[in-house]
């Protein structure tokens, strides 16, 4: 038997940060990954791999449009098995960052699937016991019913980040965030894309009308065909063959299920006694579970599926270990869809405030931006919502570098501060965040 002061099942995003600060805090650490390789969804097969193809299509974009500067470009040919092996060098180097950094801090790795038993943990048939136990175990696609993934014909977001070969023609069924950040890579890479969604909008679960809008803007750009109000009903390998819910079918090399994610969570902690309610891991507002000195976070508890939230959660988790109360407080959280150009928001949408009279809406479209012009990149709007006090409410930003710009708002947005300060601040002239001053500024 071995002792800890604190045991984390998961080096995801939630886990390994939660692991930083306690081990910072003169803490013993374990950590129990059940994969070959830390980092959890986000470094391996989610956010860093998505990214660094998102990069490649930027580029390949950037080259396609250079004759309106002037440039004579030409886009020869596209390598895949060279932009397969970037994705991989990328996502090796970051991982083995963030090894590196465990190590240094010395927090100890056992690998091998984990699971609670009489409040200790045993990896590999070996007992662990701790003062804490923190659960970070993750999610893993969803799938959809009576159509499994195949890794061949159908496969999941993480079997196309391996392929090496561009599929001729590929359905996503799910007009998600991963579905349409899937949609902008295989269309610029070259693929015929058909998107599928059975909500009558893309990006329904966002509850955000601009973002949605916009998106589909981006997307059918890219000549992607968007197919709403209708599901994915079967998928027939030979001939290749997408049967949907309304009778229609379409032809694909590739049927990729983007319908979401569900929480991976083991069997043994129902037998602990830890509570989970719609499917999630049920905690307090502190992430502790419903056993005491057992907390989890991170995509295994109920709230939006994000890197950062997952980050947020340890760094709760974490402070109330240390004996510092926190909370959680999810009203805020930001994020952004990574399509070209990306989309991003933080707080209330005007979807949410319903045309009140008690708030006050700030817009600017890029056009208006001389960088923006500049660039080329004139397409998108910046909004800002406060109440009728001018605290910021909310933001949502559609445009290129959105993803960059709205920090400059999120600090207001989750400390409730003034628009006042924003614009009365001297920016930087010409850049693309004087959008967010002269939107407030024109009002």
């Amino acid at each position: 038997m071995k002792k800890y002061d604190d045991i984390i099942i998961g080096s995801g995003t939630c886990g390994y940060r939660a692991a930083e600060i306690l081990a910072d805090a003169g803490r013993s650490v374990l950590i129990a990954e059940k994969n070959d390789t830390v980092g959890g969804v986000c470094l391996n097969w989610g956010c860093i791999p998505t990214k660094a193809y998102i990069n490649v299509c930027e580029n390949i974009l950037s080259i396609k449009d250079m004759k309106r500067f002037g440039i004579a470009a030409t886009l020869d040919s596209i390598d895949m098995d060279k932009i397969h092996s970037f994705k991989n060098r990328t996502v090796k180097m970051v991982v083995r960052g963030l090894e590196k950094t465990l190590k240094e801090k010395g927090i100890d790795i056992v690998r091998g699937e984990a699971s609670i038993e009489g409040g200790s943990v045993i990896i590999n048939n070996e007992q662990y016991t701790s003062e804490n136990i923190i659960i970070a175990t993750g999610s893993r696609p969803k799938g959809l019913r009576g159509i499994e993934a195949d890794s061949e014909f159908i496969i999941t977001s993480r079997d196309a980040l391996d392929l090496t070969d561009i599929p001729a023609k590929i359905v996503i069924a799910g007009a998600g965030v991963i579905g349409v950040e899937m949609a902008t890579v295989f269309a610029v890479l070259g693929s015929d894309v058909t998107i599928v969604e059975y909500m009558d909008s893309i990006l329904p679960a966002l509850g955000n009308a601009l973002i949605s809008q916009q998106t589909e803007k981006y997307l059918r750009k890219l000549r992607v065909r968007i197919v709403t109000g209708t599901g994915t009903q079967s998928a027939d390998r030979q001939p290749g063959i997408i049967t949907l819910t309304d009778g229609s079918e379409q032809a694909a090399d590739k049927l990729l299920l983007a319908t979401g994610r569900e929480p991976v969570i083991h069997q043994s902690l129902a037998e602990e006694g830890i509570e989970t309610e719609n499917g999630f891991i049920k905690t307090d507002r502190s992430k502790k579970t419903s056993v005491n000195n057992i907390y989890a976070g991170g995509d295994c508890t109920d709230g939006p599926m994000l890197a950062h939230r997952a980050y947020y959660d340890g760094e709760i988790i974490a402070g109330n270990i240390l004996g510092n109360r926190r909370e959680y407080d999810y009203s805020f959280m930001p994020y952004s869809v990574f399509t070209i150009p990306p989309s991003s928001s933080a707080g209330l949408t005007l979807d949410d405030i319903e045309n009140r009279q008690d708030y006050i809406i700030y817009e600017k479209q890029y056009a208006a931006s001389g960088r923006a012009a500049a660039m080329g990149k004139r397409e998108g709007i910046c909004r800002i919502i406060t109440d009728s006090d001018g605290i910021v409410k909310g933001a949502t930003i559609t445009g290129h570098e959105s993803d960059s710009i709205i920090h400059e708002l999120l600090p207001f947005i989750q400390f409730g501060k003034s628009i006042e300060d924003i614009g009365s601040t001297v920016h930087i002239h010409p850049t693309l965040s004087e959008l967010i001053f002269e939107a407030i500024n024109d009002y």
